[in-house]
C-alpha cells in the first residue's frame, strides 16, 4: 500500500510541473548542502566552485537568468535560493560576483541538510532544454541518499530508480563534486566508477543530451 500511495504522489507531482524552473538560457544551479559534501565543509573547495560557476556566469547574455538553490533530503520542499536575470542593471560580472559570493559563503552558513536527495529536486522540476544556451549545474558527491535510494548500494553498483518522466530533455547535465569526501579525498575508483555508471544512465534516461561528471571543479 506504501509503494502504491508513493507511486501516486509522484503521478500527482509530474501532473502539476506546470511551470518551468529553467528557460532557454537559463542557468540553475542545485547545491547540495548535506552534511556528507564538501561544498560545506571546505572552504577552499566552495573556493574552487564559486570560481568556475562564476566563469560560466560571466558568458551570460542580456535576458538569461542564473537561479541557485540549495537542496538535501527534503528535495524541492526544502529549496531556498535566489534567481538574478541579466540586464543593464544587473550585467554578467555582477551577477557571477553574486553567486560566487553565495557559494563560497556555504561552508560559514551553519546549516546542513541530513542526506543527499538530487533526485527529488530533479524530477520535481521542471526544465525546459528546448532552445540552446539552458543548463542545469548540481554541485553535489552524487551520493544519494533518501527513502528511495541506499548510498551504499549505489556505491556497490546499484542503479538508480528509473525516472518516472523525461524531466531533462534537451538539457546540458554538469555535475561537480561527484564521489568527493566532505573530509578530502575521493571514492576508491570502483566506487567512483559505480557513482558515475548510475547517474549517466539515469540523467540520460531523464532526457539529457550532454552529461558532464566532474570529480573536481
Amino acid at each position: 500500500m506504501r509503494a502504491f500511495e508513493h507511486n501516486l504522489v509522484r503521478l500527482i507531482i509530474a501532473a502539476n510541473l506546470t511551470a518551468p524552473l529553467v528557460h532557454a538560457g537559463d542557468l540553475v544551479i542545485g547545491a547540495d548542502v548535506s552534511a556528507s559534501v564538501a561544498l560545506v565543509s571546505s572552504q577552499d573547495y566552495a573556493d574552487a566552485v564559486a570560481q568556475q560557476v562564476y566563469r560560466k556566469v560571466i558568458t551570460m547574455e542580456y535576458g538569461d537568468r542564473v537561479v541557485l538553490k540549495t537542496l538535501g533530503d527534503g528535495g524541492i520542499q526544502h529549496v531556498k535560493g535566489q534567481s538574478l536575470q541579466i540586464t543593464r542593471q544587473m550585467p554578467p560580472q555582477r551577477a557571477a560576483s553574486q553567486v560566487a559570493a553565495a557559494i563560497r559563503d556555504f561552508p560559514n552558513r551553519g546549516q546542513s541538510e541530513s542526506s543527499t536527495n538530487v533526485l527529488g529536486f530533479l524530477e520535481n522540476n521542471r526544465f525546459d532544454c528546448t532552445s540552446e544556451g539552458a543548463a542545469v549545474w548540481l554541485l553535489t558527491d552524487a551520493i544519494e541518499q533518501s527513502a528511495e535510494v541506499s548510498g551504499n548500494a549505489l556505491l556497490q553498483g546499484k542503479p538508480l530508480p528509473a525516472p518516472f518522466a523525461q524531466t531533462l530533455e534537451g538539457c546540458e547535465v554538469v555535475m561537480i563534486g561527484v564521489g568527493r569526501l566532505a573530509g578530502g579525498g575521493t571514492l576508491p575508483r570502483s566506487q567512483l566508477q559505480a557513482l558515475k555508471t548510475a547517474w549517466t544512465d539515469w540523467l540520460t534516461l531523464a532526457g539529457a543530451t550532454t552529461i558532464t561528471l566532474q570529480v573536481n571543479p
